[in-house]
Order: C-alpha cells, then structure tokens, then sequence
C-alpha cells in the first residue's frame, strides 16, 4: 500500500477491517466490513424498497443473477426490507480489486489522496467492537439507503468510529464530498481562466479549484467534524434502525390484527394486546407515563423513559393502523397510548352491552338439532359463556351444565332424570362424556330426533290376523324444512297404539280385535306398555322413578 494506493493482497487483510472496491471503470466505490472466514457485511440499497438510486451498490452478484455461491450458500443474506446483507468476499469484489480503507491518517497524507472515499482522519475502535456492530445492523438494519447522506461508506465508517452526527445534518463520506465537491470547484474556477488566459494564471487557478475540493473534503471528514458523537448501535438501532426493521414489521402484522369497525371491539383489543407484548412494546399499556428526565436523573431513570416514550409511540401508530378509517378520522388527538386504548374501550362499551343481550338470548334459547355431533354442540355453548365472561358475565359451570339440558330432546331425559337423582353433580366434561356415549347409542339403536330422520319411506311389520306379519311401507311427509312423524293409520310411530291389520274379507270378532294390542317392551299382545309388569319391574330394579311413558335405554 502507497500513498496514492491502497491496494492490498487478501491475505493483508484483517477481520474488522474496511474494505472497499471499484466498480463501473472506477465510477464509484463500494465499502463493506470484512469480518473474518472470507465474508463481508456491507450496506446496499433493498431491493423491495422504493429508494431511488442512480448506482446498484449490490455486490452479491451471485444471487442477483439467480445462482447460488458455489463457495458461500448463504451469500447474500439479509433481513426482510433490509439493506444490510452479508456475502462471501469474491462476490463483494465482483471483477473489481481489494482495496483498504485508511483510519488515522495525517493531513498530509489525507491531502495527497486524489479521491475522497478512500481514508478518514478519525481513528478506528478495536476489531471487536467494530465486528459486533457490523453484524447487528445485519440484524436490524441501517436505516434506508440513500446515495448522498446513508450509503454502504457510511455504513463502513459508522461500524468502525461508532460515530454519527447529530441535530439531523445530513451525513457526507469521503466518496459523496467527492461527487459534489469536484463539480462545484470546477463550476466556480471556470469563469477565472477566461479572465487570466496565461498559463500560468490557468495553472493558479487550477490549484484554487484542487484546494477548494480538498478543503472540502477535509471539513466533512468525522476526524475533523464538531457535529458528531459516538452512538452505541443498540441506541441507534432504536432510534434510526426500528424504521427500516420494526416499522416493515408493525406494517406486516397489522394485517393479521382485525380492522376495528366498531362492533369487534372485544376482538380487536385482544389481538393488540397480544402483538404488543409478544413484541415487548405494550409498557406504555401497562404502567403509566415515567417522569420527565432532567439532569439529576439516574441512568435506570433515563433508560426507563427512553423505553416507555417508544412503547408508547409504536403502540399508537400500531393501534391505528388496524382502525378504519371512518372512525380514525373521528378520533381525537391523542400521544398517549393507554389513554388512547381507554378511550376507544369507552367509546365502544355500549356496543359490548348489547351484544351480551344477543349472547345471553342465544345460550338460553340453543337447541340440539342433530345438525353437528353433541361434542361440537356443548363445545359451541361453552364459547358463548366464554365470550359471556369477558363481557364481564360469569356463567356458572352448574348454570351452563342446566342450559345443556335444556337444549336437549326428549331422547335424552333419561339422561336428566339421573343428573336429578343423583347427589353428586357433573361438570361440564362429565356431562358431554356422558352424552356422547348416549348419542352414539341411539344412532346405533335407530332412535334418533325428528330432524336426524332422513326423508324416504320406512318399513314397518304389522302382526295380520291369522299368519305372519305383514311389511308395509310408511311415507314420511316434509312440510317447511321439517319432517312430520310418519303415520300408521292415523297414529304416530314409536307411540303405544292399535295396529290396525289391512282389511280382510274374513269376520273380525272383538276379542281377536282385543288380542290385536301389543305391547313394545316385552312384545307381547293383549296388553299397553304402560300396563306392563315386566316393565314396572325393570324400573325397580334400576333403582328408578317409574314412568309409564317413558321408553326404557
């Protein structure tokens, strides 16, 4: 390496250095962070963001060509909407050569380089520090890249003095002095040579134009520079960097939080809380505003203010955008985000109130229609009382376990009979473990509600006077949605009735018509199933209120 040269050998170089190369026939300058194991961290502009550049400072050819590093699979990583990527050292390069870029340098020496972007009067921290931030901005991200104030040479020089400057000036490296200080030194020259046309008046008016470029230069350099303080890259990640990284993500995730429109306030509310505490940005939610800095607070004090007053920024702009914009434009203003959240809770309370009417109307008046399994229909009733209770409605589990029963039919007031007998109550659980089983039963057992029965014709057996019995065909009737109960001559089906034979030409005597009867629990004829002693008996061994019209399970 020279004076007019800082050109090196790869093997020259050392992890933490800053390194840059040509591109474009010596156009412009590409500058990165060589961190050791033949890689390089470096700053270009992202290639899914709307920054407007006149030069592509990618170096990861490899993978802006479509194929894969053969020496580096992971060449070219970067963070989403992030310009801060990390590639293996010869895609960096390209076809250009290795240059190292000088801290420390003397005037003299400064002086002497013909182009700025290729030293800095400023002295560089230990490799260690200058690696560490290197790969957290990998992480976070630089901010967005722009050409003349956030490029990769101030990405490379920030990693290596950890310097910035402050009040919001725009930053300047060497390269970008050059861009606009050649220009206007040449501009403001080139009306002197007509006025002193001797060589020699041309000759000093050129070395006023070098020199003016030079000073230039000189004045933007951070070794030289009042206007710039040293940043830790945690601080400036939080301040600069959560705009490239955090705000992508609060803007890609308020899709999944649901739009506030008014009605899903309880939804709504939920789904922000949990976004902001996954990301550790609800403090602002939580407790109140801290005090106010001042020169007498301690460093907790300060770190803790610094927290909130950034919780409480991005809770706000995340909260509104997932509100729509008919109410968003109603709003009041407002720079504190519990208050906001509160006021939005108070605004939408009335809403909450009449939907627990809706709610409580709907868990008092569900029934079981067949339509979903007995699993899925107690499972819908204890989300109503879940929603119950975060309207600030508690069911109790005994209260709900009643509402269950209620929705049943009358296949399943066996079932109750025995909750009502017995001196130990179900939960919830016990109940639908005990009704699942019931359900699978009747099915198995052809016993099913009015609205399991499919349409089409049933087959019954009717006993005939003299012989065997006789099968004939029952048609069911459908009459708005809802089945009627197939008839046998005018009676129900399933109820205790006299089955009337087909008509025959042979004389029926009244104790033959008597004999006709037929009782459904033993089988035989001659007498109801009410009056059935086999019957009765059953229920008292069962332990069991007798009730002559129901059908024993």
């Amino acid at each position: 390496m020279g004076v007019l040269n800082n050109a090196v050998e790869r093997s020259e170089i050392k992890p933490g250095d800053h390194i840059y190369t040509y591109r474009a026939a010596f156009t412009y300058t590409h500058h990165g962070i060589f961190v050791g194991d033949n890689k390089v961290v470096h700053f270009s502009p992202d290639t899914n963001s709307n920054s407007s550049t006149w030069i592509c400072s990618d170096s990861s050819l490899c993978n802006k060509s479509g194929v894969i590093c053969s020496s580096y699979p992971e060449c070219g990583f970067r963070q989403p909407n992030s310009g801060v990527l990390r590639s293996c050292l010869d895609c960096f390069l390209g076809s250009g050569s290795l240059y190292r870029f000088e801290y420390g340098v003397t005037r003299t020496f400064f002086f002497a380089q013909v182009r700025g972007g290729t030293c800095s009067i400023a002295k560089s921290d230990p490799p260690e520090q200058v690696i560490h931030r290197a790969l957290y901005l990998l992480q976070y991200g630089f901010g967005n890249y722009e050409v003349l104030s956030n490029n990769c040479e101030d990405f490379a020089l920030y990693c290596k003095t950890g310097l910035q400057v402050v009040g919001g000036k725009k930053k300047a490296g060497g390269q970008a002095t050059s861009f606009l200080g050649a220009p206007w030194a040449a501009f403001v020259s080139s009306p002197l040579k007509w006025l002193v046309p001797n060589p020699v008046g041309i000759a000093t008016v050129t070395a006023g134009s070098v020199l003016m470029y030079c000073t230039m230069r000189y004045a933007n350099d951070f070794g030289v520079r009042d206007d710039v303080i040293k940043v830790a890259v945690e601080d400036l990640v939080q301040n600069m960097g959560w705009e490239a990284h955090e705000a992508y993500f609060l803007q890609k995730n308020a899709a999944v939080v649901p739009i506030l429109d008014g009605t899903n306030f309880l939804e709504w509310s939920e789904q922000v809380q949990f976004y902001l505490g996954v990301w550790d940005l609800d403090l602002a939610l939580r407790t109140e505003k801290p005090p106010a800095i001042t020169n007498s607070s301690s460093a907790e004090e300060k770190a803790i203010y610094k927290s909130w007053e950034r919780s409480n920024r991005l809770s706000i702009m995340f909260m509104q955008m997932s509100i729509v914009n008919n109410i968003k434009s109603t709003l009041l203003e407002c720079d504190n985000a519990k208050e906001f959240f509160n006021n939005m809770e108070e605004r939408f309370r009335s809403v909450d109130k009449s939907l627990t009417g809706t709610l409580v109307a709907e868990l008092t008046t569900m029934k079981f229609d067949g339509t979903h399994g007995m699993h899925e229909h107690i499972i819908e009733m204890t989300n109503l009382t879940t929603r119950l209770k975060a309207l600030g409605m508690n069911v109790d589990e005994l209260l709900l376990v009643q509402f269950i029963f209620n929705s049943l039919p009358p296949e399943y007031e066996l079932i109750q009979i025995q909750y009502n007998t017995y001196m130990d109550k179900w939960n919830v659980n016990e109940l639908t473990s005990i009704l699942v089983q019931e359900e699978a039963r009747l099915k198995q057992q052809g016993h099913h509600s009015v609205h399991l029965v499919s349409q089409g014709v049933t087959k019954i057996e009717v006993p005939e006077v003299n012989g065997p019995p006789q099968v004939i065909e029952v048609h069911e009737k459908r009459q708005n949605n809802v089945i009627e109960p197939p008839q046998v001559n005018g009676h129900e089906k399933g109820q205790n009735r006299v089955i009337e034979p087909p008509k025959v030409n042979v004389p029926v005597h009244k104790k033959r018509q008597h004999m006709n009867v037929q009782c459904y629990f033993c089988k035989n004829f001659g007498h109801y199933q009410k009056n059935c002693n086999k019957r009765r008996a059953w229920f008292e061994k069962k332990g069991l209120p007798y009730h002559p019209d129901l059908e024993p399970k």
